[in-house]
């Protein structure tokens, strides 16, 4: 399914919570456990850690009915158990840090997910011969084929009550008009704790908080920080990790923030070129500008797409003087250089210090190995296809 559509869910239920007055942060290292989506601090000082997953990335596509297609999945069809293995095991990690007082999984639809928590959808084998696999190659410990769906996604003896369900969409229905996502879209509904989790066990709980939290500058929180300005400040969609081409390799690049003016769709950009109000805007986020040829690549890699009409670099006050340097130092490389964002950590203001060089839009459209017949629109990825019955222009990363 679309890439962008995990990252919209990050950005959206992270701006719901913060509404809420809860502390969030993103991407969040759990020491030995790993990184986890969302790191939640209520008001109470209760910590939650919230593992986002997109519903389509984990449906049994060979399982659903026989009428249904693959451009429009329902949020009632089966999770794979492959899948929801897969979460527990990320889930029990989570748990056994030691840094979360309860544990959430956010997704589009929580119907399909709480029934595959509560092992309510049928393993793919019969449980007695899973049974006789698991004794005779592994240390599992099982007394009869009944325990072994559970056991082969948690460590209890039977499905946590300490995972709630959360429901979150890419955008809700106060970000952006129903009418700005294309048909075959997931619907906008608004974030609701659909079950909520238990509090885990003494036994899994520390008072420590992460070590990372304590970095001045955290990129995936600078990031939200631009993205959600951008969002508040129009009734467009503003996109986290939008596709564009990568005309120097064979797979799509994704920037970390774009946007369309005055509406949704790339091949009005297209069409309108001069017009000052037609735009396609990509934004890189830093914060580290080490190791500089690393960024200035990755700059030049973003020019040369052909996606946009501007382009950005954005960096926390404390970088201005460096970004500038970097972007003036290497202007022959990047034929129209970058403008320079800056984000002001106390105010959490987003100021334009230097305007970019106006860019021509290449390629209004993208075609991949997962488009089956119309090509996709820029930054939307296979989210927005378009029937290109004119012939515009179409970048084949194929």
């Amino acid at each position: 399914m679309a890439r962008i559509v995990e990252p919209l869910m990050h950005e959206t239920l992270r701006s719901d919570f913060e509404d809420r007055g809860f502390e969030v942060y993103g991407e969040v290292t759990l020491g030995d456990a790993g990184r986890i989506d969302l790191y939640v601090i209520t008001p109470n000082g209760t910590r939650w850690g919230i593992e986002v997953k997109n519903h389509w990335n984990m449906i049994a596509w060979g399982n659903r009915p026989a009428d249904a297609t693959d451009d429009e999945p329902h949020p009632e069809d089966p999770i794979k158990p492959s899948a929801i293995r897969e979460v527990a095991e990320q889930v029990n990690r989570y748990t056994e840090s030691g840094y979360c007082d309860e544990v959430y999984i956010a997704t589009q639809g929580t119907d399909a997910l709480q029934r595959a928590l509560k092992d309510a959808d049928n393993p793919p084998v019969t449980a007695e011969a899973l049974y006789d696999m698991v004794r005779s190659n592994t240390s599992i410990n099982i007394d009869s084929p009944h325990e072994l769906p559970s056991k082969l996604k948690w460590r209890d003896e039977s499905p946590p009550d300490h995972v709630g369900t959360i429901q979150v969409t890419p955008w809700s229905p106060d970000m952006i008009t129903s009418r700005a996502v294309p048909s075959g879209f997931d619907v906008l509904k608004p974030v609701v704790i659909e079950d909520h989790a238990d509090s885990l066990s003494a036994q899994w709980v520390n008072a420590d908080t992460p070590t990372s939290l304590t970095q001045a500058h955290r990129e995936p929180d600078v990031a939200h920080r631009v993205w959600s300005g951008l969002q508040s400040s129009g009734d467009y969609p503003v996109f986290r990790e939008a596709v564009i081409p990568d005309p120097a390799g064979d797979q799509v690049k994704q920037i970390d923030i774009a946007f369309l003016t005055p509406r949704m769709c790339p091949v009005e950009v297209y069409r309108n070129q001069g017009d000052d109000d037609y735009q396609a805007v990509g934004i890189e986020v830093k914060c580290s500008l080490s190791p500089k040829q690393d960024v200035v690549d990755q700059l030049h890699t973003y020019s040369q797409s052909g996606a946009f009409t501007r382009l950005y670099l954005c960096v926390p006050e404390a970088l201005k003087q460096r970004a500038q340097d970097l972007l003036t130092d290497n202007s022959e490389r990047f034929t129209n250089t970058p403008g320079l964002m800056i984000y002001e950590q106390d105010t959490g203001n987003i100021s334009i210090v230097k305007q970019p060089d106006q860019r021509e839009l290449r390629y209004p459209l993208l075609r991949t190995s997962r488009n089956k017949r119309d090509e996709s629109c820029i930054f939307w990825g296979i989210a927005r296809q378009y029937h290109n019955v004119s012939g515009l222009p179409v970048y084949d990363q194929r």
